[in-house]
């Protein structure tokens, strides 16, 4: 699990968070890079944040074009919340079973 918290502007601990181009690492690249950025100095923290929003910026223009709505997001997710409860209540009936 990457430790976000070792950023301590909460800003760019954020813009971090959302980072599809840092989450998209393998965990421990990710990780490094975390306590990498946790290191910078001021303006080196400023020229991130500005990187990270022009980022998300990129991203929202990319599925706007697209026809993508936040609402089409939210739906998604919640699809996909429902899909994982089932898998987790099927998972958890059959350890149950293999228990009796």
């Amino acid at each position: 699990m990457i430790d976000f918290d070792l950023i301590k502007n909460g800003q760019l601990r954020l813009l971090v968070v959302a980072s599809e181009s840092i989450n998209s690492l393998p965990e421990a690249d990710a990780q490094s890079m975390v306590e990498h950025i946790a290191q910078l100095p001021k303006e080196g923290e400023d020229a991130m944040i500005k990187a990270l929003a022009n980022e998300q910026e990129q991203i929202a223009a990319a599925k706007r074009a697209k026809g993508i709505t936040p609402e089409m997001e939210r739906q998604q997710v919640e699809k996909n919340m429902q899909r994982l409860f089932a898998i987790k209540k099927d998972f958890e009936r059959t350890v149950r079973k293999e228990n009796e």
